[in-house]
């Protein structure tokens, strides 16, 4: 990862851009190198949508976070922030603060459970086939109410938010002059979604998520600051929650068609969640815009 990639964007410009979702979406894809122990330990490695991530635990592949960003332009600041289902790492590039988080195997095994009903039984089964299951979506997942307002959100995400912010908020203003961006992709992407909506700092801040479900009510989306959200139409992760739940108004979703841009996953829809089709597509559409990497 080159210094110079980042110093050609105006990270201060609110405006989304081909460029800035493609080094976010590089930043969201190296989370998935951050792994503790007890993930190398788990059973559900191919519920985390990441093929890097994949590589690293199933075939021994791959440069794992403190290896790869050595002799790069990123510096990393304190330590990785985890609870049992996101780890969020820190990293400070070219006077830019970047808050990047992803869930974990517990986190995915939840997601499954709660979210897709299946007369299969396994999480597994629906990745490798999801046509061979009577699959069914839970559209009913519960809200929080915020502050006593009218703003709800998804219970789970907003607790493990809240948990996270708690943790880095303190760091990230002792960098009140710069700006913050909070990354994420899938349940990442919700995570760091909300702790975008609810940071309370002084900082300039955005926030860039990929394949994000939906995590808040209709009167959440008006009342505070909304993600740029890049969504692949073929990605069923962003559908759902339905019931109760809002879409983000038009100019925060960033639709990219993975399989316009020659990137077909075939005929499970799951592959077209994974953060690899994401980065790629989204690289592809730079070039296309002919900015020089």
């Amino acid at each position: 990862m080159k210094k110079s990639c980042f110093e050609k964007i105006e990270w201060l410009d609110t405006s989304y851009k081909y460029s800035k979702a493609f080094l976010c979406a590089d930043l969201a894809q190296l989370a998935y190198r951050e792994i503790d122990d007890c993930e190398k330990a788990g059973d559900r490695t191919q519920l985390v949508p990441s093929t890097v991530y994949q590589d690293i635990l199933l075939r021994k592949y791959g440069k794992q976070y403190q290896e790869y960003i050595q002799g790069s332009a990123i510096e990393k600041l304190g330590e990785t922030v985890r609870t049992d289902k996101f780890v969020s790492i820190i990293l400070l590039i070219n006077d830019v603060l970047f808050i990047v988080t992803r869930g974990t195997q517990l986190a995915y095994q939840e997601a499954f459970n709660k979210l897709i009903i299946s007369d299969v039984g396994s999480p597994d089964d629906l990745l490798s086939d999801p046509r061979s299951a009577d699959m069914r979506v839970n559209f009913d997942i519960k809200l929080l109410r915020h502050d006593n307002s009218q703003s709800f959100f998804h219970r789970g995400f907003y607790k493990e938010a809240q948990d996270t912010l708690n943790q880095i908020h303190d760091g990230i203003t002792n960098f009140k002059d710069i700006p913050v961006y909070f990354v994420g992709h899938s349940l990442g992407g919700a995570i760091s979604a909300i702790m975008n909506a609810l940071f309370k700092g002084e900082n300039h801040t955005q926030s860039y998520t990929y394949g994000m479900p939906r995590y808040c009510n209709p009167e959440a989306i008006k009342a505070y600051k909304k993600p740029h959200a890049t969504i692949n139409p073929y990605d069923i992760i962003t559908k759902v929650p339905t019931i109760s739940y809002s879409e983000l108004p038009e100019e925060y979703r960033h639709e990219i068609s993975s399989i316009r841009q020659g990137i077909y996953c075939g005929l499970n829809p799951f592959k077209y969640h994974g953060i690899e089709t994401y980065k790629q597509t989204v690289l592809s559409l730079w070039k296309e815009q002919r900015f020089i990497l």
